[in-house]
C-alpha cells in the first residue's frame, strides 16, 4: 500500500470498563468527515456512561470536524469528554473557542479520569 493509499482519517473503538474511547489517526477534514461521524456513531452504540474521544494522534482538524464534536456534545445522551493532546486540535480549540463549551482536556488519561 502506498502513502497515496493510505485513508486520511482511521480510528477504531475502544470498549472499556470505565469509557467507551474513540481513538483517532491522521485528518479530521470535510473529506474524513463521515468517517469521524461513523467512529462518534459507533462509540454510542457502546453500553458505558462516557465517551471519550482521543484527538492525540489527529494532525489536522477543520472546522467540519469541530462541529461534529459540537453536534455530539449536543446529541450523545451521556458524557463526552475530549483529549487533544496539546497538539493541533488544542490550537484549533483555543483558536475556535469551543474548549469553553467541550469538556477537554490535554491527555486521554486525564479525560477518562476527570
Amino acid at each position: 500500500m502506498t502513502e497515496a493509499d493510505m485513508p486520511l482519517l482511521r480510528w477504531h473503538v475502544e470498549p472499556a470498563r470505565d469509557a467507551t474511547i474513540v481513538h483517532l489517526t491522521g485528518e479530521i477534514d470535510l473529506g474524513t468527515r463521515p468517517a469521524f461521524a461513523a467512529a462518534i456513531d459507533k462509540a454510542r452504540s457502546a453500553p458505558t456512561d462516557l465517551i471519550v474521544i482521543d484527538l492525540t494522534n489527529v494532525s489536522f482538524i477543520g472546522s467540519v470536524g469541530i462541529q461534529v464534536l459540537i453536534e455530539a456534545h449536543r446529541q450523545v445522551d451521556r458524557q463526552v469528554r475530549i483529549a487533544h493532546g496539546g497538539g493541533i486540535a488544542r490550537r484549533a480549540f483555543e483558536i475556535s473557542g469551543v474548549h469553553e463549551v467541550l469538556s477537554v482536556y490535554e491527555t486521554l488519561e486525564q479525560a477518562r479520569t476527570a
